[in-house]
């Protein structure tokens, strides 16, 4: 395990922050980890099937941007329909199981498992602020220090969609990465430009039909993984899934070029 600090959270400055072992191995090795601020609990991605977890979750934790002071780029808050919300990156709820309440992301539970167990929080305006916390990091994530040291304003006025639709496309980029475990070790066996192609059937899924070839149509014909991988909902969000797979396809093209696998 490395000797590198963990530094304080980007979100309240605490300087109680850790990394605590998520997932272990039969002999009782950690190979997942995460970071955690034990004052807003906010945390970083679950990176997991790794012997260096530790030292991943924690360079994770490291170079995340910090938090946007007057005058940067801000996060808008999460606006809560009753117990649920959506964002660019992805939809949010809290679930009431008996006492217990359970943060989740696009229909996926947020917490570890303990002994078979899903944790959870004992009231669901904990589970919210352990949302907002994993919402503010994953598009802070994105972002980092300008290089002049300057402060990073926002786009002109009228330009502000152009920065979620970027962020949108992030956040389901990470998604991919974090939840789905669509790693840069994964996307290796994808050398003949499926990725590139599944962002293109979710593009044209999102055509409206014509007199002409429908590509509607052309898109399930051309999407060259599993039937159950095929997921099509709205335009946007389909469009968001483009980029995102789009965007790995050339992260796997960068990584080829530099003398990794392909």
């Amino acid at each position: 395990m490395s000797n590198t600090e963990i530094k304080p959270c980007p979100h309240c400055g605490s300087t109680r922050t850790t990394i605590h072992g998520t997932k272990f191995d039969a002999n009782s090795r950690a190979i997942g980890a995460e970071a955690i601020c034990k004052d807003c609990r906010a945390r970083g991605p679950n990176l997991t099937d790794d012997e260096k977890a530790f030292d991943l979750a924690r360079v994770a934790w490291n170079t995340r941007a910090p938090q946007s002071a007057e005058g940067q780029v801000k996060v808008k808050p999460l606006k809560w329909d009753g117990l649920e919300t959506s964002s660019v990156v992805g939809a949010y709820s809290v679930q009431g199981l008996m006492s217990k309440w359970e943060p989740l992301h696009n229909g996926h539970y947020m917490l570890a498992k303990k002994y078979g167990h899903v944790d959870a929080f004992d009231t669901p305006d904990e589970a919210k602020d352990y949302i907002k916390a994993d919402y503010e990091r994953r598009l802070l994530s994105a972002l980092e220090p300008a290089d002049t040291g300057a402060t990073r304003k926002l786009p002109p006025k009228g330009r502000d969609e152009t920065l979620i639709a970027m962020m949108g496309i992030l956040g389901e980029r990470y998604r991919q990465i974090y939840s789905e475990g669509w790693t840069p070790e994964h996307d290796r066996q994808w050398s003949q430009g499926e990725l590139a192609v599944a962002g293109a059937a979710y593009a044209l899924n999102t055509a409206d039909d014509t007199d002409g070839p429908h590509p509607r149509m052309i898109s399930t014909e051309i999407w060259p993984f599993a039937d159950e991988w095929w997921k099509p909902t709205s335009r946007r969000c389909d469009l968001v899934k483009a980029g995102a797979l789009i965007l790995a396809e050339i992260e796997r093209l960068d990584r080829a070029e530099k003398g990794g696998d392909a």
